[in-house]
């Protein structure tokens, strides 16, 4: 079910009279708790006793912002951060709705956060040209490819009869693409690029888009105990839409990208 703006704000005030908080000239705005995975640089990250990161921001942006909430951001290790808003110790995460999560929480009907995963390579590749050419799992089958244990999504995708080695951690894959023990890496940029700076290694490590894997979407998500959480959600629709269409969203992600 879609909202107009105009419901969506019907809605929204219905919410707030029933925690009896006015929509403006308010003392103490209403309060929402969001978890965080706090080492998930980018995206959600802990330095010191503070949350940081894209997530954090766009949040901010939104839900603070522009929908008057008392913002809280906390970090967990992230198992730990889903199970605390599965009890009700936390209101909302910001990640992809799957299955399971649908069970104890509502999402936005549209991502907040889009990322495309693109393919990443050593500039003096001998199979550059190849590389380059890439456009599909088919045009991979011939390349020697690197991931990080753990990550399901590319053993599901990946053929076993495909040459894949698996990295320890994301710096390791950086690594051994710049030392050309592997050909290619596919993920996401986010995470990628910003290990690519710190190793100073931007004239030495090239990326190209592809559509190999499917895109990662991170949708609010709000528990289901918390009040009206279907109309907050639509309100946010409906401010996330709004932000787009003025530019917010974009200079976030170009802060971390």
């Amino acid at each position: 079910m879609t909202f107009t703006r105009r419901q969506c704000l019907a809605m929204f005030s219905a919410t707030a009279a029933a925690l009896a908080i006015p929509l403006s000239g308010i003392a103490e705005a209403p309060r929402l708790i969001m978890h965080y995975g706090d080492n998930l640089n980018p995206l959600s990250f802990e330095t010191g006793d503070r949350m940081n990161g894209l997530l954090v921001d766009l949040m901010n942006a939104i839900l603070r912002d522009r929908m008057g909430y008392d913002v809280v951001h906390q970090g967990f290790p992230w198992a730990r951060a889903q199970q605390l808003v599965r009890e009700g110790a936390g209101d909302g995460f910001c990640t992809n709705p799957t299955a399971p999560r649908r069970e104890y929480a509502f999402f936005s009907a549209t991502p907040a956060l889009t990322i495309d995963f693109e393919l990443f390579y050593n500039r003096d590749n001998p199979e550059r040209e190849i590389i380059e050419s890439v456009n599909s799992l088919e045009d991979i089958r011939n390349l020697s490819i690197v991931d990080y244990k753990g990550n399901n999504l590319a053993r599901s995708i990946y053929p076993r009869s495909y040459d894949v080695l698996w990295a320890n951690s994301p710096e390791n894959i950086i690594r051994t693409l710049a030392e050309g023990r592997r050909d290619i890496y596919i993920g996401n940029p986010l995470y990628a690029m910003r290990i690519i700076r710190e190793q100073g290694l931007e004239d030495t490590i090239a990326r190209k888009p592809v559509s190999i894997m499917p895109p990662t979407r991170y949708h609010l998500g709000i528990r289901k105990s918390y009040p009206h959480a279907r109309a907050v959600l639509a309100h946010f629709d409906l401010e996330m839409a709004e932000a787009r269409k003025q530019g917010v969203v974009h200079d976030i992600r170009q802060r971390y990208y």
